[in-house]
């Protein structure tokens, strides 16, 4: 993971910057474990939706 931090002079490019931020973003959201759901956001999300659909698919 990248720790952005304070360091202004830390990245040599723009698009450096970019890229860490997009990777702090992306291991916050799949990869790190929320300690309340016990798994990474993302799949918990996925998992929700999963049960969300089965319950509107049963048969009234």
């Amino acid at each position: 993971m990248t720790d952005l931090g304070l360091e202004f002079d830390r990245f040599g490019t723009l698009g450096e910057l970019v890229e860490a931020i997009y990777q702090a973003i992306n291991y916050y959201n799949h990869k790190r474990i929320h300690t309340t759901l016990k798994m990474p956001p993302t799949k918990f999300k996925l998992r929700y939706y999963h049960q969300l659909q089965a319950c509107l698919e049963k048969p009234v």
